[in-house]
């Protein structure tokens, strides 16, 4: 069957796109995407278009870097990555790493530092920003309430943001009321936002 120029066929597009995902042709993305456009609110347009989710946790009771240096994290991370890109087509350009809390300050330090693999970062209430080896050029987008009790607002706002914009890394900076939590509205933004 041939696409045509006319993006109104979202289902035509949408069809090509899941065929052409599973015989690993790389114009697979270039048709969900064209889909997606035409009918962003699809259910099996955002289906075909999925994102990969892998969500690990530390190997103790937080991540390695904020304990001492990378070490054990990494290596589960990268094993864990390395067994989903064998079974699945994974577009390298879109590969994002998102966290909260520890997992948000371990998700600055490990964009930072590849950046050139992680193009995009979410940090949902971070709390440090460790000095670190800056290799590529990550986004980062950085949730994080007013009246967060565990790890303040003040420190993103006035030390992390500052930081990486100094660094020129692109820093999109959403705050809202509330506490130490991960909102949903900013996890379905942060999602579209890694997909963009």
């Amino acid at each position: 069957f041939t696409i045509g120029r006319d993006e109104a066929d979202w289902v035509a597009l949408n069809n090509a796109a899941w065929s052409r995902y599973e015989s690993k042709d790389p114009k697979a993305l270039e048709y969900a995407e064209r889909a997606a456009q035409a009918a962003p609110q699809s259910a099996a347009v955002l289906d075909t278009l999925g994102v990969i989710l892998l969500s690990l946790d530390s190997r103790a009771y937080t991540w390695d870097r904020l304990i001492a240096r990378f070490d054990y994290d990494i290596s589960f991370i990268d094993s864990a990555f390395t067994s989903v890109a064998a079974r699945y087509n994974i577009d390298h350009d879109r590969i994002a790493l998102a966290g909260f809390s520890d997992g948000a300050t371990y998700a600055l330090a490990l964009g930072r530092a590849n950046g050139s693999i992680f193009r995009r970062v979410a940090a949902h209430a971070p709390g440090v920003l460790f000095p670190v080896r800056n290799h590529g050029r990550a986004s980062f987008y950085i949730a994080h309430g007013h009246q967060d009790p565990i790890l303040p607002f003040e420190i993103t706002q006035d030390i992390i943001a500052p930081s990486l914009r100094v660094m020129r890394f692109p820093v999109r900076l959403v705050e809202f009321d509330g506490g130490h939590v991960m909102r949903r509205i900013n996890i379905s933004e942060s999602m579209r936002w890694f997909i963009e």
